[in-house]
């Protein structure tokens, strides 16, 4: 599938986007595949290994998302590590990002990232709806407005994403069994209405009729990763999160020193 012309920029931000509401959701993953799924989110990343069948099979929505409903109540803390690729006149790009969530308190999850783009690196911190982000060394506080005109996107609550889930996911497919760094999980194909899913996405940009969302869930269905695969024009993007240390101790504070941003 293609994407309609629009600036690669734009796609990036959409794409960046609905990562962040998949992680800030506590499930993960978006895929808009322009090839087959089987093989592109597969070949993103080498801690995979297959042992998928030919045929998907479906599986019920509701199940799924009971199954992912009950496994985030047992998710307090983990990290991500994220690369987007982009190839463009035979060039490539790479966005890589890592962070922490915390959403012990669900009335104020907290999430920390700190990413790199062309050698430049950035960072953010969310705390409830405080939003912090950090530019050429310093940090500057966000107000909501600001936030959204940029893109950003403030902690949600998990069953408010899940309750729109129900009204957006087309069908869901368990493609087979597969290895992600060493944890036996088993890799969902999630067809969504792409013009649902696109009103929640913060930056927008992205403007597809079907999204395609690969997931690889473990034994606890809990998200080890999710791929992202966009066409648009000649350029190409993808996108891998893998998730890690669940549970495990994190510390997530607002930044001791910053400035109001301007505007």
């Amino acid at each position: 599938m293609t994407l309609p012309t629009r600036t690669p920029t734009a796609a990036i931000r959409g794409l960046a986007g609905l990562a962040v509401i998949a992680l800030l959701s506590g499930c993960s993953g978006t895929t808009a595949a322009t090839t087959s799924p089987t093989t592109s989110a597969t070949s993103a990343t080498t801690s995979t290994t297959s042992t998928s069948p030919s045929t998907a099979a479906g599986v019920d929505v509701e199940s799924f998302l009971a199954s992912l409903t009950a496994a985030n109540l047992t998710l307090k803390t983990f990290t991500t590590s994220t690369t987007i690729t982009t190839r463009a006149s035979d060039k490539e790009t790479k966005i890589t990002s890592s962070g922490k969530i915390d959403q012990t308190d669900q009335a104020k999850r907290k999430m920390q990232m700190e990413s790199t783009y062309s050698g430049q690196e950035s960072a953010a911190i969310i705390i409830g709806k405080d939003y912090y982000t950090k530019i050429a060394g310093q940090w500057f506080k966000v107000s909501e407005k600001q936030m959204k005109q940029t893109g950003g996107q403030a902690p949600n609550d998990m069953s408010t994403w899940l309750q729109d889930a129900r009204t957006m996911i087309e069908k869901v497919e368990l493609v087979g069994d597969e290895t992600i760094k060493g944890v036996p999980t088993k890799r969902y194909r999630v067809t969504m209405d792409g013009a649902a899913l696109a009103k929640l996405t913060p930056s927008g940009g992205l403007d597809l009729d079907t999204f395609i969302y690969d997931m690889w869930l473990g034994n606890d269905n809990l998200v080890r990763q999710y791929a992202v695969d966009l066409t648009e024009g000649s350029t190409e993007m993808s996108l891998v999160s893998t998730m890690d240390d669940f549970n495990e101790p994190v510390n997530i504070k607002a930044p001791a020193k910053y400035m109001e941003m301007p505007g």
